[in-house]
């Protein structure tokens, strides 16, 4: 992903559906976010390229299903 790219940030985005209260889905998407990011740093990503995004509740994408996830984007300079 950013291997080679000591500048590139890694904006990890986590999403909730709208089943859960504004509160709920916060929190949920705080914790889908940070679980990405604890493997990606146990996969050799530095902590220090990798940003968090809590997006909260999400409209929904064709389903609950599909809101409860998870968005990355890279930054290089």
């Amino acid at each position: 992903m950013i291997d080679g790219n000591k500048h590139a940030i890694v904006t990890v985005t986590g999403c909730a559906d709208t089943n859960v209260s504004t509160k709920a889905g916060l929190l949920l998407s705080k914790l889908r976010a940070q679980i990405v990011m604890d493997m990606l740093v146990a996969q050799g990503v530095p902590a220090a390229q990798l940003r968090r995004a809590d997006q909260g509740r999400t409209p929904d994408l064709g389903g609950h299903v599909e809101s409860r996830r998870m968005v990355h984007s890279i930054d290089t300079p």
